[in-house]
Parts: structure tokens; sequence; C-alpha cells
């Protein structure tokens, strides 16, 4: 009956030629009923839901405390990913008004970045006692040891490495662009193109591996040698909140060369870990930076030894589980 429900929305949508995302009244009712049918309040202490999914929360029927673990909010999206520009005025205001349902029903909110926590105070009035930050770990089968980062050999070829399953709104044609322009001022360069198949003329130094598996022996294999060869992790994203593939990045001491946008500060600090450049930065400020990098070996290898440093100190699982243990004895729930 729900599904059907679901699909009549769509259709009468549709017909009135307005864009929509799941945050809509209907869908959030159906969903927190949802998440009701799966438990009883007297079996647990607290519900944890994540995904950054509001929906599940706003009209949840509990006596329990919910722990809400984001990326970001609605008002941080509308106009901002290609799925949230456009939304009719109604859209708006239901995404909206879930979000704000979603926040205050939840007992503590951990979200990812700083960008993420400032919208949910200043947007929806969320009290700061309420909010922790604490950044994502990685989604690695297995991380190199310190020992392991050691044996890497630092070139003259900048071997630069792209991951993203969305080729244009993680940067891709700007990436291209950087690589194109070092090639034209002769600087020796490679580029490894990971997760997305774009549409490029064949190029020599340029690989394509459209989708490597992590659960597959040979695609992990081969992922983690990616990581360990390359340079740089240049991905300059047009829209993004706090990307996994910068903890993974991290663990292997690989320094990342991204955009200042959405939540990537709370990831990426500015010369420890990485580099971010404004939006507004075309391919020749990227390539000024890389190849005053290439050409400065201490800091090449500073730059390493600092971004697997960052990975210890507060890009991995066990740092954000420290966050959310403190949190949950905080709040007398353990």
């Amino acid at each position: 009956m729900d599904r059907r429900i679901l699909q009549a929305w769509r259709i009468w949508q549709s017909l009135l030629n307005r864009k929509f995302t799941s945050h809509f009244t209907l869908n959030a009712r159906i969903l927190s009923r949802t998440v009701r049918s799966m438990f009883r309040d007297s079996d647990y202490d607290c519900i944890v839901l994540g995904a950054g999914e509001p929906e599940l929360i706003a009209y949840l029927q509990t006596s329990l405390p919910i722990i809400y673990i984001a990326d970001t909010t609605f008002a941080n999206m509308v106009d901002y990913y290609p799925w949230h520009t456009g939304l009719s005025k109604n859209a708006i205001n239901q995404g909206n008004a879930i979000e704000q349902k979603a926040l205050d029903r939840s007992y503590h909110i951990i979200y990812s970045s700083e960008w993420a926590a400032t919208s949910a105070r200043k947007v929806y009035n969320v009290s700061p006692g309420k909010i922790s930050v604490a950044s994502f770990g990685d989604s690695l089968n297995a991380v190199p040891s310190f020992t392991e980062l050691s044996y890497r050999k630092l070139t003259d070829t900048c071997k630069l490495l792209f991951i993203g399953s969305n080729w244009e709104r993680k940067g891709g044609p700007l990436a291209m662009e950087i690589y194109n322009q070092m090639q034209q001022q002769g600087l020796k360069c490679l580029l490894s193109i990971v997760g997305c198949n774009p549409q490029i003329q064949p190029q020599k130094g340029i690989r394509i591996y459209p989708f490597l598996d992590k659960a597959n022996a040979i695609d992990n294999e081969l992922l983690q040698q990616l990581y360990m060869e390359s340079d740089f992790l240049l991905l300059p994203t047009r829209a993004d909140c706090t990307p996994v593939v910068f903890s993974e990045a991290a663990a292997f001491g690989l320094p990342v060369i991204t955009t200042d946008t959405g939540g990537i500060k709370s990831v990426i600090h500015h010369g420890e870990n990485g580099f971010y450049l404004p939006m507004e930065a075309g391919a020749e400020m990227y390539v000024d930076l890389i190849r005053k990098i290439m050409n400065d070996k201490p800091q090449r290898i500073s730059l390493q030894r600092k971004s697997r440093e960052a990975y210890e100190s507060r890009l991995n699982w066990n740092h954000w589980l420290e966050a959310f243990n403190l949190i949950t004895r905080s709040l007398r729930i353990n």
C-alpha cells in the first residue's frame, strides 16, 4: 500500500512538472512508520539513525532518545547539489519542515563538519549543546602501516588520482584541464580515474577504472596500489559534504588537492593533509600549486607524514567512536 501511495505521488509531481526530493511529508510519514515497526521501546536504550535521512525521524513515535548522524542539512543542499536544484517552493517548504521536525525530535546530532553544524544552529535554531562534530573514517579493508608507507619513493613524475562516481559534480572536467595543462607545460604526469567512465578521448598517461569493488580481492589490491603510488588525490569538486575518500587518502599518507566548498574544511586542513582552492580557481592555480610542491622534496615528505598523522588523530572510525561514546555517556544512555 505504501509503495502505491508513493508511486501516485511521483506521478502527480511529474504531471505538474514539479521537482521534489525524498524530503516530502508523505514519504516522511511512511518511512517513520516503517522504522517504528522495527523495534519496541523496551528493547533498546536509544535509537541511532544515520545516512542523513531526516525523513526517518520526523514523525517517528518513540519515547527513546534519538541520536542522529548526518553530513549536511536540507537547507545546505538546496541549489547546491544538482538533485536539490530548481525545487518548487512547496518542495522546499516541506523539506525544511521535515528537517526541522527531525532535528527537534533528535536528542543529539553528530555532524561530520562544522559547515553542517552551523546550518543546524543558524537555520533550524538547534541548541549548540545538542550538536557534536566528528569526521567520518575510511571504508578501506586494510590500512598500510607506517613502515609500509616509508617505502614510497618520490619521482619527478606527478601521479594524480581522481576518485568519484559523479564525473561532473566531482570536478572531473577541471581535473582533465589540470592534467592537460601540466602536459602542455612539459610537466611529467599521469592521471588515474577511478569510479566512473567519462566520455573522453583516450590519451597516453590516463588510466580509467570505471569501477573497483573493494570486496573483490583483485580490485581491492589495485585500488590500494593506486593510493600507494600516487602523489596527490585530485578532486576539484563542485559540490560535496565530507567525502570519505579524503579519509582513505590520509590513511595512505596521500595529500589531497580539492576545493573550498561544503564541509571540506573540516576534513582537509590547508597545508596539513592537503590544500583547498577557491571555487573560482582555474586550472592554472592548481597547476602552479602542484608544480611548487613537486619541486620541494622536503614539503612532499612532510605532506605525506602529516596526512597520515591526520588519519591517525582524527580521520578514522576509532576516533569517531570515541566521540560517539562520549556523547552516549554524557546522555547517560550506557
